[in-house]
């Protein structure tokens, strides 16, 4: 896939605006964060609530049907116990800021996962469960 060279700016105002769209509390702050690894083909920005602390991830590359498979891949993943924040879609997905899909996750704190040994077995369920939905859509 060719590097999408659209620029990507977004301000307060637009923010705001899109909390509005989630079922997560009234707008408190933001940052858009630098440096994440495995950021390149998102954009990402922590956004405070009076409901608490999430990501909202903007997909640059991806269409909105492939953000409805992640979060069908994430419920699973929640439903079979599997440690994974959840994924709020919004009230009327796919949710759109100009023509990128954006989705918000529960803030979890810990340690990345490049810091923790997964089990084979964790690692089978997901990729099983990732065919599996695929296999649905």
């Amino acid at each position: 896939m060719l590097p999408d060279m659209r620029r990507f700016d977004i301000n307060e105002t637009d923010i705001r605006s899109i909390v509005k769209k989630f079922d997560i509390g009234d707008f408190i702050s933001y940052s858009i964060e630098e440096g994440i690894r495995h950021q390149h083909s998102n954009k990402i920005v922590s956004v405070r609530t009076t409901a608490g602390d999430f990501i909202l991830k903007f997909y640059l590359y991806t269409i909105p049907r492939y953000v409805i498979l992640e979060y069908l891949i994430v419920k699973n993943l929640i439903d079979i116990g599997f440690p994974t924040p959840r994924m709020y879609l919004g009230k009327k997905p796919p949710i759109l800021f100009r023509e990128y899909p954006a989705a918000m996750f529960d803030l979890i704190s810990g340690t990345t996962l490049s810091n923790r040994k997964i089990s084979t077995k964790d690692m089978r369920s997901v990729l099983s469960l990732i065919d599996e939905v695929k296999d649905k859509l």
